[in-house]
C-alpha cells in the first residue's frame, strides 16, 4: 500500500484503482488486456488518528475506567465499511 501512495504513483485516500487484466497459459500470453476493466478498487488505508483516551469519571483505586470517541469505519467504496477496527490496546508505562 505505502507503494501507491508515495512516488510515482501518488494517490490519495479515496482514490480509484482500475484493473485490467492480460491471460497466459502454457501456449503463451494472450495478444491484448481486457477490453473493460476486471475491477475497481478504492486507496482505503491511511487511516484517521483516534483521539486521545480521558480517564472515566468512574476511575476507582482498584477500577481504570477509560474513554474515547471512536473512528467512524472509511466508507468511501461501494457496499460500505471495509475497513473495521478490529480491535484497540491499552499500554501502561
Amino acid at each position: 500500500m505505502s507503494l501507491l501512495v508515495d512516488s510515482p504513483f501518488n494517490l490519495l485516500n479515496k482514490d480509484p484503482i482500475v484493473v485490467i487484466g492480460k491471460a497466459r497459459n502454457i501456449k503463451g500470453w494472450s495478444d491484448s488486456y481486457s477490453d473493460e476493466p476486471l475491477q475497481t478498487a478504492f486507496i482505503e488505508g491511511i487511516p484517521d488518528t483516534i483521539g486521545a483516551p480521558v480517564r472515566g469519571a468512574q476511575t476507582t483505586f482498584n477500577l481504570l475506567y477509560i474513554t474515547w470517541t471512536p473512528i467512524e469505519p472509511y466508507s468511501f467504496a461501494a457496499g460500505g465499511p471495509s475497513s473495521i477496527i478490529l480491535s484497540y490496546n491499552l499500554y501502561i508505562n
